[in-house]
């Protein structure tokens, strides 16, 4: 929990390095940005991209609001984001979208009303001197990380968001005019990039249309041997067992200091509802090193409560990935389960506890 009991509310503070002079021109932008409402001819799918002179990963921009729900620019970094993007617009409404938004990284530039910004906000737009007009007009620039609370954006993040920002206001009038200017994206992995020249000291930015196609995502587990001959020991108890990781929205951490949300691992035997196991993984590297630590915590769940299932149930592909190779050494059969619902009615419990 956080220390001090903080409010994430009142230790959520501008910071990271970010100078006056960005933040300055980051409002700036995102005010013209507002004031041009290019959700209103451009769908959050009209992905467009973003390549900073000397970088290679590509920053890929999406507009929301057409349906005047929730207007925001948002930046996914690279390849492996965009992927995830995509993934998004095929799940299922609901936990499960909320559930893959939690393991990428990606910013907001959000527009809602005044009341919606945290404190620190509010002093920094006054120190600024500026000033937004309407009900939904005042920006905030929200950062998403793995494993972590939504913060203020960083000096890259920053930086990412005053670019996508800047070619907002170049794109998005010709995608009015010509929708075919985007290029195919979507499964054709084809979009328009917004390319700086590295040849001119000013900065010149130009038309290109990349192929984009998701990198393959790995995962390296190591699962100690004494664990795996402990459960080779063990005679099959012919039990399904229904296994995911989810976000806990837990917040761990100091006051001041952007809280931590570990994920959480819940194992439950679906006939009894009795629950194997539960455990926090937080992100201490990477969200890849995080999904790798699933099989041996998994097997020693097995090892405490002495059952070795002859099933596993399981419906997030990361889980799933990391689980195959163990499950094929073990004999132990991979059930894909979309609803879960022994462990969802777990995990409903749980929130509702510590709702309390």
């Amino acid at each position: 929990m956080i220390e001090d009991s903080a409010e994430l509310n009142e230790t959520s503070k501008p910071r990271g390095g970010v100078s006056l002079d960005t933040w300055r021109r980051l409002y700036e932008l995102a005010g013209e940005v507002r004031a041009m409402e290019p959700w209103k001819w451009m769908e959050e799918t009209d992905v467009f991209g973003v390549k900073d002179a000397g970088r290679e990963d590509i920053l890929f921009v999406s507009v929301m609001g057409l349906l005047g729900e929730y207007h925001a620019v948002a930046v996914y970094p690279g390849a492996r984001a965009l992927a995830e993007f995509w993934r998004m617009q095929d799940a299922p409404t609901g936990d499960a979208i909320a559930d893959m938004l939690s393991g990428l990284h990606y910013v907001h530039a959000a527009f809602g009303k005044k009341s919606e910004l945290e404190r620190e906000e509010k002093r920094l737009i006054e120190e600024l001197g500026l000033a937004f007009k309407g009900a939904n007009g005042w920006p905030r620039f929200r950062s998403f990380r793995p494993g972590w609370y939504p913060w203020t954006a960083d000096a890259r993040e920053a930086r990412w968001l005053t670019l996508a920002l800047e070619q907002i206001l170049d794109v998005a009038p010709r995608v009015q005019k010509d929708r075919r200017i985007l290029g195919q994206g979507g499964p054709a992995h084809r979009y328009l990039v917004r390319v700086r020249s590295t040849e001119s000291p000013q900065a010149v930015w130009q038309d290109a249309h990349e192929t984009c196609s998701p990198s393959a995502t790995t995962f390296r587990s190591t699962v100690p041997n004494s664990l795996l001959d402990a459960v080779r020991a063990m005679e099959p108890s012919g039990m399904t067992v229904e296994l995911d990781v989810f976000p806990s929205y837990t917040a761990v951490g100091r006051k001041g200091d952007r809280p931590q949300a570990p994920f959480m691992m819940m194992a439950v035997e679906p006939a009894s509802g009795f629950i194997l196991g539960v455990e926090l993984l937080p992100v201490e590297t990477t969200i890849e090193e995080m999904w790798a630590q699933v099989p041996a915590k998994f097997l020693e769940m097995v090892r405490r409560n002495q059952i070795r299932p002859a099933s596993i149930a399981l419906r997030t592909p990361s889980v799933f990935m990391v689980m195959e190779g163990l499950c094929k050494d073990l004999a132990i059969e991979i059930k894909p389960d979309p609803g879960l619902r022994a462990l969802t009615q777990a995990r409903r419990e749980m929130d509702r506890f510590n709702r309390q």
